[in-house]
């Protein structure tokens, strides 16, 4: 315990509790370029996180070249949604840099 009969955990919780800022204050001394970097960082984060969402609906148009095509015509079907996952993929590789 100390001085006073307080123990020192609650004059710590107490010195913590006084600590605290608003949110808008995180933002108050950014500059310019701070903002641009965040901006650039929220982009590529959706950009990244939307690509599992596309991988589905294109595999899915995969399974579904399959079902509905001949077999004549089957491989440049395949051909073509194979590229849309190489697409997807450099695509996600380019906004997870960022």
């Amino acid at each position: 315990m100390a001085e006073g009969g307080e123990p020192s955990y609650a004059r710590r919780k107490e010195e913590e509790d006084d600590q605290r800022v608003p949110f808008y204050m995180l933002f108050a001394f950014a500059d310019r370029t701070d903002v641009i970097l965040m901006l650039v960082g929220t982009l590529g984060a959706i950009a990244s996180g939307i690509s599992k969402p596309l991988m589905s609906l294109i595999f899915g148009d995969l399974v579904n070249s399959y079902g509905k095509s001949d077999q004549s015509n089957i491989l440049d079907q395949v051909s073509g949604i194979s590229l849309k996952f190489v697409y997807l993929a450099i695509g996600s590789g380019i906004a997870s840099l960022f």
